[in-house]
């Protein structure tokens, strides 16, 4: 007998289910069940996974009904028609706004009652965590309650389910409910694993997400829950077998598909567009080149109906800039289109720099053109806020975050007992970006470490790549027509409104997406025009400024965007960056694939000996000596050597990107004049096809490098002030740009607290913000700052009278002092902070600061102490052991390495210790000792001062004595 059951649970359900949906699809198909339905809990994301062709998709969820006269319970809702999904759209969107104001997502009788046309509504069976709203004592209140409901009329059902005792008794009442008040039965079984072996992970799920050790489990979920055969349905209703008949029955009727047409977005009229395009070409007074390409790209948007959707994105733009929020020239293939750059949605003329429209928006596929913009990140909120308040219907994007496997084997361990130290110690030995077979497998000694935790393993082996949670994705935002088109979810913390499908099922709908992103160069670029009151934007830069090159090719790019790195700096000396094109060429080449063709790079620059088929062939490949670096260079060489135009040459380019086998199709389609080098000219485009990068998106971000070398260059202070307060809370930044402060012999004070301020200022000196001190807040910050306003802090003991101790914690107060806040005025550490541990002191003791005479502190608390409230040394503490370092080096020789061992770890081969000389604090010294050497320890400031002489694979020491 065929079935169709509606209590399937996927793992959206979050909290309990964890079937895949294509696995659920296959076991159906096993069967050869002709539908398939799933109900996960409040959301339907997972419906779009149903559409496969060889099976009906039913389209369900379960929710919560509230009413003061039914009481409260879960029923099933099940999408008969367009009607029922619009309908289901509400019903949703509506439970998941009641969660801002109550707490919980339910809908009330009414809501049910206003919307269910086009829904059935199944309600009965018993669940495990929320009992259905029939069940009651009394057969004469649960008929009561169906004659409430009766509006529903011949959509309403009643479920019966038997996977255990409770639900066989309880199903014989429903059954006798269903007689007496000639509502239809249906049979359902809920399934929560598709397996009876997988019990064990979906009860591991379950403890996880509702943090109860597994074994204070409680049976909320019986080991019967799995996927049951037809044969096993048919026997266990054998009874009542027209219940099964029934599900058959509704499955038929239920008729709705995903209308995945293009939304097109209906705000602004056509010919605006095409009026306000031309009135922009006559102005600027555009040679024949531009209007050709023009009228091209109009045609284009035009025929695919995107008129509106630029218009969006450039009063959205238009409306950030006029607000001062920084925007960047362009990201990705929007910078291809000469519309774009017309309508200023991007920076970057494409004609002047050779990009092409098609890798933006191409007649020949049914691909959305995607445009992702830059905002400054702290701004970014108010560029949503605008779009909410102009459009009606403005939605961010969910994401579904995922086992990993760190994350699984924490979570596991947790719900076994065990402590967070020794779960982390196991985590922390496995690589997460590989499964944890994978792991196991390369690594022999690992498997041998961890052999007595196989109970954590077997669980978080099982929880690898399932559904974790839910969260924003970082800048996608869809603007859709109407509110019933879509359900929603509400993030009660931040108050986000989400749609309840990602990203790629939103483009798969036909929604038009696009991202607003938060990028921190904007930030700093817009801080330093205010520093400097200049109005310096992208287009009107001179990329030709040798004195801007001459900085980059010194590598000297410590905070100058994409070119940070030490490997890219490592790069740019290799290549010498003389000129724009340059910039760009280093940028796309510095990526994982391409990495390895920057020594061809700067092998054919430097040599010029250059081989090309013919003038027309040079002219797309001259401006990077003969490499196809750029996806638009493939286009082209695609286009001129075969009978495809540039539309169907970007296809061919893609799939080649993807492995496809498109070789014959490819050479049938050569011109005659390449016909004697078709199988070079494939394997060129083949070959590049795997590296090349998008030019579009590499010119618009060589505009924001060289915007940040320029500002580098011309206005050096503000420039590391405003990277320093965009960086306030990253001690590796903050310490790099320190170091480039030094290099101008330019003074960073340590910080004071008559004299920092919440983000560091341009003064005559320059002192370490307060911001930056480890614990610091900018509540606290902004508390001390106003209280010396009324008058200067004397000393410490002045500060801790006056301050707000509620507010300014101990702790902070320890990081102030060790940071050396009040050095000029109580030079004593140790004192101080015994003052502050002295938990009894009262304001009387406070004031006789006689009791805590003056001593100076030693070096070993400050040391200690210095590093973990600032983060690296303002002044280097090895410095004052300069002479004895130089001694030592003259007499034995001088390759040495020297600094505090921080730590040693016993390997097979030996002793392996880790140096910090606190200059090169961030990049620690690692030696492999191959001679096992006991080495005696001997405390020197917090750790142990050594020299290393290497030479032959053996070391000597030398211990710098206090």
């Amino acid at each position: 007998m065929k079935f169709c059951n509606f209590k399937n649970y996927s793992e959206y359900s979050i909290e309990f289910g964890i079937n895949k949906i294509k696995d659920l699809i296959s076991l159906n198909l096993k069967e050869n069940n002709k539908f398939v339905s799933i109900a996960d809990r409040n959301n339907i994301s997972g419906s779009i996974e149903l559409f496969s062709n060889n099976i009906k998709p039913i389209i369900g969820v379960e929710i919560l009904l509230k009413d003061k006269s039914l009481g409260e319970g879960y029923i099933t809702l099940i999408v008969k028609d367009k009607n029922g999904y619009n309908n289901l759209c509400i019903l949703l969107n509506k439970a998941w706004n009641n969660l801002l104001k109550l707490n919980s997502i339910f809908i009330s009788k009414e809501d049910l009652l206003n919307f269910k046309k086009g829904l059935f509504i199944i309600s009965g069976g018993e669940y495990s965590f929320g009992r259905g709203i029939f069940f009651d004592n009394e057969i004469s209140t649960l008929k009561k309650k169906i004659n409430k409901l009766s509006p529903i009329g011949n959509n309403l059902f009643i479920e019966i389910q038997r996977f255990n005792k409770k639900s066989i008794e309880e199903s014989e009442k429903l059954i006798y409910l269903s007689y007496i008040s000639n509502v239809p039965v249906v049979a359902t079984h809920p399934t929560l694993f598709l397996k009876k072996k997988d019990f064990f992970i979906c009860k591991s799920k379950y403890c996880i997400e509702n943090k109860i050790y597994y074994k204070n489990f409680n049976n909320e979920i019986s080991d019967n829950q799995y996927f049951y055969s037809n044969s096993k349905i048919a026997k266990i209703f054998k009874d009542i077998p027209i219940s099964i008949e029934n599900t058959i029955l509704l499955a038929k009727k239920c008729n709705f598909i995903f209308d995945k047409k293009k939304k097109f977005i209906k705000f602004y009229k056509k010919k605006n567009f095409e009026k306000k395009i031309f009135l922009i070409a006559k102005k600027k007074k555009l040679d024949k080149i531009y209007l050709k390409r023009l009228r091209y790209e109009l045609s284009v948007i035009k025929k695919k109906n995107f008129s509106n959707f630029f218009l969006i994105v450039a009063d959205l733009i238009e409306w950030a800039k006029k607000k001062k929020i920084g925007v960047g020239p362009g990201r990705g293939s929007s910078s291809g289109s000469l519309i774009s750059f017309l309508l200023n949605i991007t920076e970057v003329d494409p004609i002047k720099h050779n990009l092409i429209f098609e890798r933006f928006l191409n007649i020949e596929n049914n691909n959305f053109p995607d445009f992702d913009i830059d905002f400054c990140p702290k701004e970014r909120y108010k560029v949503i806020k605008y779009l909410r308040s102009k459009y009606n219907s403005v939605y961010n994007i969910v994401t579904f975050g995922r086992y990993g496997t760190k994350l699984s084997i924490r979570d596991s361990g947790r719900i076994l007992g065990y402590n967070f130290i020794s779960i982390n110690k196991i985590a922390n030995l496995f690589i997460d970006k590989k499964s944890i077979s994978e792991n196991l497998k390369k690594n022999n000694l690992l498997a041998k470490k961890i052999e007595r935790f196989s109970n954590i393993l077997k669980i978080a082996n099982a929880l690898e790549g399932k559904i974790k949670n839910l969260s924003i994705h970082a800048g996608g935002v869809i603007i859709s027509d109407s509110d019933n088109l879509l359900p929603i979810f509400n993030f009660k913390k931040n108050l986000t409104t989400t749609t309840q499908f990602d990203k790629y099922n939103i483009e798969n709908m036909g929604f038009l997406k696009f991202d607003i992103l938060g990028l921190k160069t904007l930030s700093i670029i817009n801080k330093i025009k205010e520093f400097i009151n200049e109005d310096i934007s992208f287009k009107n830069l001179n990329f030709n400024d040798k004195s801007v090159f001459s900085l980059i090719n010194e590598a000297d790019t410590i905070g100058v965007f994409q070119l940070e790195s030490y490997g890219i700096r490592k790069a740019i000396k290799k290549i010498k960056v003389d000129n724009f094109q340059d910039l760009v060429a280093v940028i796309a080449l510095f990526r994982p694939g391409p990495i390895k063709l920057i020594d061809e790079y700067k092998k054919r620059k430097f040599s010029k000996k250059v081989f090309y088929f013919n003038d027309k062939i040079k002219n797309i490949l001259e401006e990077t000596y003969g490499l196809a670096i750029y996806q638009e260079q493939i286009i082209k060489i695609i286009k001129e050597c075969t009978n495809y135009n540039l539309g169907e040459a970007e296809n061919i380019r893609r799939s080649l990107s993807k492995k496809f086998n498109l070789k014959n199709q490819f050479l049938k389609n050569i011109k005659c004049e390449y016909k004697s080098k078709k199988n070079l000219i494939f394997s060129i485009v083949k070959r590049f096809s795997k590296y090349s990068f998008n030019k579009s998106h590499a010119v618009s971000y060589a505009y924001i490098t060289f915007c940040m070398a320029f500002l580098k260059k011309y206005f050096f202070i503000e420039f590391i002030i405003c990277s320093i307060n965009c960086s306030i809370n990253d001690e590796k930044k903050i310490f790099n740009f320190y170091k480039d402060l030094k290099k101008k012999n330019i003074i960073l004070y340590p910080p004071d607290i008559n004299k920092s301020d919440l983000y560091l200022e341009k003064k005559d000196k320059l002192f370490f913000p307060f911001l930056a001190i480890k614990g610091g807040s900018e509540k606290v910050s902004l508390l001390i700052i106003k209280e010396r306003l009324k008058r200067k802090y004397d000393d410490f003991y002045d500060f801790f009278h006056r301050i707000d101790r509620k507010i300014v914690t101990k702790s902070f107060m320890k990081s102030l002092i060790y940071s050396g806040c009040f050095d000029l005025t109580n030079p004593n550490k140790n004192d101080l902070i015994s003052f502050i541990n002295n938990s009894s002191l009262d304001n009387k003791i406070m004031n006789q600061r006689r009791f805590f005479p003056q001593k100076k502190t030693t070096n070993k608390l400050f040391i200690k102490n210095l590093y973990k409230s600032i983060g690296f040394f303002i002044e280097n503490p090895l410095n004052k052991f300069n002479k004895e370092i130089y001694r030592f080096c003259k007499t034995i020789g001088k390759k040495y390495i020297y600094g505090a061992v921080t730590n040693i770890k016993k390997t097979s081969n030996g002793y392996f210790y880790i140096l910090n000389n606190f200059e090169k604090f961030f990049s620690r010294l690692k030696v492999l000792f191959l001679d096992k050497i006991i080495v005696f320890k001997e405390q020197f400031y917090s750790d142990e001062i050594f020299l290393i002489k290497i030479k032959n694979e053996k070391f000597k020491f030398k211990k710098i004595l206090e």
